[in-house]
């Protein structure tokens, strides 16, 4: 699924117009890539609405290739929607950026005690280089999502994969010669 996805790892670098600088105190001990989710976002109530990955360091890879697989632990039966995708700083939830996401939600329809996975490119370089996590959040079709996702929606399994920084030239000649 993740080879599938790097198809458009061109198309999402040129459409990443708001390129962000790596700040001069970005923190230099943090990981390239992210290894894990936690679950984020409490509400008053202390259920958790989302996932955020440990902090990573956004100057070192340009595009983030994740599959993130899920449980629906509900008794209810979901119809999915595009998630919701934001970076930050150490999980400061006042000052978030969208960066630029190819996601796709397998499958769209899911029955109670079947898996879904969420799985794409999340374009680093459309957000600034010093937000060092990234957040994400299921959604219902035409509804807000309002489950406790520790307790509903529980993290399966994840894979990460951060790509190394392309050559601009090498991707403007790929995009070439796919549409000749």
């Amino acid at each position: 699924m993740i080879k599938s996805m790097l198809l458009v790892l061109p198309v999402l670098a040129l459409f990443s117009s708001a390129v962000y600088s790596s700040d001069l105190e970005q923190e230099l001990h943090l990981q390239d890539c992210p290894t894990e989710m936690v679950y984020s976002y409490p509400s008053g109530d202390g259920r958790y609405s989302a996932y955020t990955t440990d902090k990573f360091d956004f100057s070192s890879a340009p595009m983030l290739v994740m599959s993130v697989t899920f449980q629906n632990l509900s008794s209810n039966t979901w119809v999915l929607g595009y998630p919701q995708v934001w970076t930050n700083r150490d999980n400061a939830q006042n000052s978030e950026h969208s960066p630029y996401s190819s996601l796709e939600i397998t499958p769209e329809v899911v029955q109670p005690g079947e898996e879904f996975t969420i799985s794409g490119v999340v374009d680093i370089l459309s957000v600034p280089a010093t937000d060092n996590i990234l957040t994400i959040r299921p959604q219902l079709a035409y509804k807000y999502w309002t489950i406790d996702v520790e307790q509903d929606a529980p993290i399966v399994r994840t894979e990460f994969t951060c790509l190394p920084p392309y050559d601009k030239e090498r991707v403007s000649k790929d995009i070439v010669i796919n549409y000749n």
